[in-house]
């Protein structure tokens, strides 16, 4: 029987192909899909009708065993089906699923695990979307593949988001919009670089010692001294020669980095600055701007694809940015952490601006409301008290408390915040009252820095007392500190020296003690 079936195959595959050079010579057709590579190309062409009927088979053998948990076998069937049918969005779905849930779920090591993840983003993000390019069914599953298996609250998560970010760190300095107008402004391509001032010059003197200024594999431009030293051949340019050459090598570098960002991550970096103003500003560092990157759409009725909304997806991973998607990066120590990205806070009410425009059901209104009682906590343990009374604004009347006064709200929020809120923004709440605290002490305020920090310690104790044995504990209190000192100076030393001096003298200062003028109470 299977004889049978393989000679009424390959005498179908002649009878096709005839049929196909048959057509071709008489009406002159024209090969669409002559962008393929060659054995795609001839796969495609040599099927022809039959193509549909294959894949069909493949399709329903793939789904098969991936029913049974066969899973790397479900994966080779759909990559036959890709080599037939790569304008096929479904299966690159389907393929980059198998591998970033199904296949890395079977090893149990977080690395493990991990490899797989990345391996079906960037197959749906560097084949699936070559052979369709901006198909909005690969582009949301990205962006949902990025928030189910990297942006989660349990333990793994971290290790996931790390890696992200060590990913990242290659390509993105500081990962922020000022950064993403120097690419924009960078040469485009070699010819442009060249024209760029002083490159032919540079070009000659590294030429002179043996050095391909344009090979950025073997000579990877740098922004320090060093790198200068190398291209002059262990010597250094005169001082009239230095400010062309740091220009010419800053050139070098962004043009460099520009190439790789474009090359190995696909980003189109007009669209990186348009979605950091829509949607931002974001750390591009971070799996968060990633995610919204490649899933952001201009209109809501954009978001559904396949019979799925990815709406509300897409306001979850705007919230998270507002939470913990600012990076800070320590050089010396070569390590990072996350913490409240507070300037991504319009974008965010924008967004619910829009979807309540549309829908304006007791569903989004209430996730609307509880955002903004959380962001208005958060805005004003970051010394932001304007924003945090607008919000207040907001939430007063859009939750009838009209007769409710700012003070009463701040005090009961926090309250309602630490029972209710999410690892995320528990965590923001926290380092944004340490950041009040030191903010304090910097202006020699030192009872209410003082305050502030026994209110964080206070919420920190409470909330690790509740959750100390699940997935929703903190890190460590020492860690939510330094992420605080962090996200006001950033590696500055000299600052952070300062506000170390500051905060002991805060700590050293007994607070006066404060009469109530009231009797105690006496023993009946």
């Amino acid at each position: 029987m299977k004889k049978l079936f393989t000679l009424l195959f390959i005498g179908a595959l002649f009878f096709n192909q005839n049929f196909l050079q048959k057509k071709q010579s008489e009406q002159e057709m024209v090969i669409l899909n002559e962008d393929l590579p060659p054995s795609l190309a001839f796969t495609s062409i040599a099927l022809g009708p039959l193509k549909g009927i294959i894949t069909s088979g493949l399709l329903w053998r793939a789904m098969e065993k991936e029913d049974k948990k066969e899973y790397m076998e479900s994966y080779q069937l759909s990559r036959m089906i890709t080599a037939i049918q790569p304008r096929y969005p479904s299966i690159w779905t389907f393929q980059g699923f198998t591998l970033s849930f199904n296949v890395a779920a079977s090893y149990t090591r977080p690395d493990e695990r991990w490899q797989w993840i990345l391996r079906g983003i960037e197959l749906m993000r560097d084949e699936g979307l070559k052979y369709n390019p901006d198909n909005a069914e690969i582009r949301h599953e990205i962006m949902r593949t990025i928030k189910d298996k990297i942006q989660q609250t349990d333990q793994e998560a971290m290790f996931m988001k790390n890696e992200w970010t060590k990913l990242m760190l290659s390509y993105f300095d500081d990962g922020d919009y000022a950064e993403l107008q120097r690419l924009r402004k960078a040469a485009p391509n070699l010819e442009e670089l060249k024209q760029r001032p002083y490159l032919k010059d540079l070009a000659l003197v590294a030429k002179s010692n043996g050095i391909d200024l344009y090979d950025f594999k073997e000579n990877p431009p740098q922004l320090n001294s060093n790198y200068i030293g190398y291209l002059f051949g262990g010597k250094f340019p005169s001082e009239n020669q230095l400010v062309a050459v740091q220009a010419a090598v800053i050139n070098l570098y962004f043009h460099d980095k520009r190439l790789r960002i474009e090359q190995d991550l696909n980003f189109d970096i007009k669209r990186m600055i348009q979605v950091d103003e829509t949607y931002g500003p974001f750390d591009w560092r971070s799996h968060i701007a990633t995610a919204l990157y490649w899933g952001a759409e201009k209109d809501l009725e954009n978001y559904t694809t396949g019979g799925l909304n990815y709406t509300r997806m897409t306001l979850g991973l705007m919230q998270d940015n507002f939470y913990e998607g600012k990076i800070i990066y320590n050089k010396s120590t070569d390590s990072f952490i996350r913490t409240t990205h507070v300037q991504a806070l319009p974008s965010v009410h924008h967004f619910y601006d829009e979807l309540l425009a549309v829908d304006s059901s007791r569903r989004n209104k209430k996730a609307h409301d509880y955002f903004i009682e959380r962001a208005a906590i958060i805005c004003y343990n970051m010394n932001q008290t304007q924003a945090a009374k607008e919000l207040f604004s907001i939430y007063k009347y859009a939750s009838g408390q009209k007769d409710a006064t700012f003070e009463e709200f701040i005090l009961g929020s926090m309250i309602n915040t630490l029972r209710s809120s999410t690892v995320k923004e528990t965590k923001s709440l926290i380092e944004s009252l340490l950041i009040s605290s030191y903010k304090a002490a910097e202006a020699l305020n030192h009872e209410m820095s003082m305050g502030s920090r026994n209110r964080a310690m206070m919420m920190y104790r409470i909330y690790q007392k509740q959750y100390s044995k699940s997935s929703k504990r903190l890190p460590k209190f020492g860690e939510l500190d330094q992420s605080a000192k962090k996200n006001l100076y950033g590696g500055n030393k000299k600052k952070l020296n300062n506000l170390e001096l500051l905060f002991k003298t805060s700590q050293s200062i007994k607070a006066p003690k404060v009469s109530t003028d009231c009797a105690l109470p006496t023993a009946e």
